[in-house]
């Protein structure tokens, strides 16, 4: 979870980039990368005295810390959309940074601070973080990636199932 009983914002910082710097290291040795989430929902950032990693730009100075090549961000749009943050942001992000994306949607109904990570939450057509539309999704990231396949999950867990879309991008050669 992104917060902790006793370490504040800086020890828990430190604590994770020597740690994740070395699991970055090892990772590297097997041609594989390390992707970062950052939390947005407020919801979970009251539950422990310290929060933790909350927004974009701050696992982005997190990735920085680390300094390894092969770690970058995994962008969940729900935790976009929860932390408030715009389409020009993920624009902004060097693609090559993104090592992995989840296409979440959020609750109707409540504001993006009242939203609860853990709720199942079907694709839609009519509201952010992208509407969860396939069409939505392959007109953002086709100038970024090259899709493999986008198509519905058969492999969702039964509170998912037909609400989900697998998707397999790689990187574009830019």
């Amino acid at each position: 979870m992104p917060t902790h009983t006793e370490l504040t914002y800086r020890k828990n910082f430190d604590r994770h980039t020597r740690r994740l710097k070395d699991v970055a290291q090892i990772l590297a040795d097997h041609d594989i990368s390390l992707g970062l989430e950052y939390v947005g929902p407020k919801t979970l950032m009251t539950r422990d005295k310290y929060s933790f990693i909350r927004t974009m730009s701050e696992v982005q100075e997190l990735i920085s810390a680390i300094d390894e090549p092969n770690v970058g961000i995994q962008l969940d749009t729900f935790h976009w959309y929860c932390a408030g943050e715009t389409e020009q942001d993920i624009l902004n992000l060097d693609p090559k940074s993104i090592i992995t994306v989840d296409l979440n949607d959020a609750k109707v109904g409540r504001s993006p601070d009242e939203q609860l990570d853990w709720e199942q939450v079907p694709l839609n057509t009519d509201r952010p973080p992208f509407g969860g539309n396939e069409g939505e999704y392959r007109a953002l990231f086709a100038d970024y990636f090259h899709i493999d396949v986008m198509e519905e999950a058969n492999n969702s867990i039964p509170p998912r199932m037909g609400n989900e879309l697998f998707i397999k991008m790689q990187r574009s050669k830019l």
